[in-house]
Formats: structure tokens, sequence, C-alpha cells
């Protein structure tokens, strides 16, 4: 009986190892920030990016005082597209990559978006995950204005990023 219990025991504990060996080995990160600010309209390309100055950065969790760079296209009726890519890119270089998506604004000027993380740079290199962002903007203004509000997570293999 001793010996049967001790042959469970290491079984059970075999197993558990294994299931620690083959999990992912990767930090998880939980990404906020908000703000408000004006877009402009490039010229070129007709779209709408943030309208900043110079300094004028975004603080974000984990990343710090970062640019956040996106584009929203329009198109020939004028409305929005749903997706287009984003960069954040931190004040040392560090830097998240990816596309937005789901983009919805509503009469009211209520708008949703959906973010997916697919790569990234520094410590942040091999970088996934999701995130949303909600806001309320005003188009009817030049230059148009919006308020919003991102939160998110990412996972990084903790392998990476490092030197």
């Amino acid at each position: 009986m001793k010996l049967r219990r001790m042959l469970v025991f290491s079984a059970v504990i075999v197993s558990l190892t294994l299931v620690a060996l083959a999990a992912p080995d990767v930090k998880t990160y939980n990404l906020k920030f908000k703000g408000e600010e004006p877009f402009c309209v490039d010229e070129a390309t007709g779209s709408f990016i943030p309208c900043r100055e110079e300094g004028d950065l975004l603080n974000v969790s984990h990343l710090g005082l970062c640019d956040v760079y996106y584009e929203i296209s329009l198109e020939a009726t004028g409305d929005p597209p749903s997706h287009g890519p984003f960069t954040i890119t931190g004040a040392n270089g560090d830097s998240l990559e990816g596309y937005y998506s789901d983009f919805s604004l509503d009469e009211d000027g209520v708008y949703m978006l959906e973010w997916t993380f697919t790569s990234g740079s520094g410590r942040f290199e091999g970088a996934e995950g999701i995130g949303y962002t909600d806001g309320l903007a005003d188009l009817s203004v030049l230059p148009p204005y919006a308020v919003f509000e991102f939160y998110g997570e990412i996972t990084v293999p903790k392998n990476k990023g490092k030197k």
C-alpha cells in the first residue's frame, strides 16, 4: 500500500513538473493610458493623425511618457474605416506595434476600437496582446477633437528583450 501511494505521489509530482515546464515563460503587462487631443488632417493622405506639439506625450503604464501614433484614414464616403496601424514608442525607444480594428463611431461621437499588439522592440520584443479604447470625438470642430481611455494586456516572452 505504501509503495502504491509513493508511485501515485511520484506520478503527480512528475505531471506537475511537466505542466510547469510546458507552460509558456512569459511576462504580462497591463497597459493603460488616457488623454484628450486634437486631430490634424495629413494633407498627403487625407488621414486623421494625432495633432501634438513636440513633447506632448501620453503616460502609458510600463512605458512611461510615449508617442502614440496611429492613422485614421477617411474613405471616399467620409466614413472612417474599421482598421489601421499604430505604434507606441517610449522615451527609451522601446516600442509596441500592431493594428486597431472594429472602429465604430456613433452619431453622438461615442467611439470604440480594439487594438491587437503584434510586435515590439527592446524589452517588449515578441509582444502580443489586445486592448480597447473608449472615447468621445467631436468631428464638427476644427481641428476635430477626442477624449479617450485605453486599457489592455500584452505578454512578452521572458527571454526576449534582454541584452
